[in-house]
């Protein structure tokens, strides 16, 4: 039964299927006639697949699927699957989905065009693809075309062998700063990281008031309980994380493994005139710090490049012996929207480094209240 009028996706998939028909009623055959096309997943066995996409009135149909002569199989297995399934899953467009491969070796997904990248991430080598289109209601999904079209929902399409385990990771934002526009109420901000965070440095976020210029949330490596600290991380590039001192502090911050300098440096959202930018350090060097938000840069010297064991200490204090507590993916669970000028979540992860960023706004009898309660003045 059709509850309303528009555009509806038929797939399936078996060793012995030959069509797959709609009809109005019993005694009217809808026109389009499916698009064929066979599933080797598994190679050993293949199964044909017919996807039939129609715009359908609301009303009773019968969908019928027809047998044929059958696919060989490798084996002399006399099995004979047949799977059906109707509509495409919409998924948001930041996130981790961990799925398992249908029968039919295809699954398909619809996400907003306001996603930047998709990754498919298999947990061991193995034979997998990832197909993205823009999607258009009015095209049957096996025959898409690359429309160019902003905006429009994107079309992903994953092969992978019936039964394995996949992931998605789904970003929307990117180079190093994100956009929350004006809006009222509170809402709920959580990330999600690219890649695999245990290869690199902690990454971290401040979230701006673009109005008052002041951070009214931030997941950073708070000076006054982490040290001492610890971590074991690929250097390929420069990279960068954030710190909080909330006092005066002498930090030593030195590398081990690699050859490396260490730049310290305020956080600035904005440019100022008559700053005189501080200049890159060799390892073991003290940063004398006051209380603010830092930007940390590790800069790799020649042939410096691979793993790096970096350690952050108060001056004259032991370092630590194992790597600290990491990072979690930020998760800002009630911030209150400016409706003036909104908010700029920063990040430490390079220009070329894609992120997801979730908004979800919570009831309005939720309080106003940040998850991070320091005021710190960026300067």
């Amino acid at each position: 039964m059709i509850p309303s009028r528009g555009t509806y996706d038929f797939e399936a998939g078996g060793r012995y299927l030959n069509d797959l028909r709609l009809w109005r009623t019993g005694s009217w055959m809808i026109d389009p006639a499916p698009i064929t096309a066979e599933s080797d997943a598994n190679p050993a066995q293949p199964l044909a697949l017919r996807e039939l996409t129609a715009r359908l009135e609301p009303g009773l149909y019968w969908l019928t699927a027809y047998g044929g002569p059958g696919l060989p199989w490798a084996n002399t297995a006399a099995d004979k699957p047949f799977f059906l399934r109707w509509g495409i899953p919409a998924l948001s467009d930041s996130g981790r989905f961990v799925e398992t491969a249908s029968p039919l070796g295809l699954d398909r997904y619809l996400v907003p065009g306001t996603a930047t990248e998709v990754r498919l991430v298999l947990d061991k080598p193995e034979a997998a693809q990832l197909f993205e289109q823009h999607f258009d209601e009015n095209t049957p999904v096996a025959a898409l075309q690359l429309l160019g079209a902003s905006g429009t929902p994107i079309l992903i399409t994953v092969q992978r062998r019936p039964g394995a385990k996949y992931r998605l990771e789904i970003f929307n934002a990117g180079g190093g700063v994100a956009n929350i526009g004006p809006g009222t109420g509170n809402a709920m901000l959580a990330v999600t990281f690219p890649g695999n965070p245990d290869d690199e440095i902690d990454s971290g976020f401040i979230l701006l008031d673009n109005a008052s210029q002041r951070v009214i949330a931030s997941s950073v490596i708070d000076l006054d309980t982490a040290l001492p600290w610890r971590r074991r991380f690929n250097l390929l590039n420069q990279t960068q994380t954030f710190l909080f001192a909330s006092k005066n502090v002498d930090l030593q911050v030195r590398g081990e493994g690699v050859a490396a300098q260490i730049l310290l440096d305020r956080f600035i959202s904005q440019a100022s005139y008559g700053l005189v930018a501080p200049v890159a350090q060799p390892s073991g060097y003290v940063w004398t710090l006051t209380p603010g938000f830092y930007v940390l840069t590790v800069l790799p010297q020649a042939n410096g490049r691979g793993i790096l064991t970096m350690l952050m200490m108060a001056a004259g204090s032991k370092p630590a012996a194992t790597d600290s507590p990491r990072l979690p993916a930020p998760f800002f669970q009630d911030v209150a929207l400016n409706p003036l000028g909104g908010e700029t979540l920063y990040t430490s992860l390079g220009q070329d480094q894609n992120f997801g960023l979730r908004q979800d706004m919570l009831p309005g009898l939720i309080t106003s209240k940040s998850p991070d309660q320091r005021a710190a003045t960026v300067w």
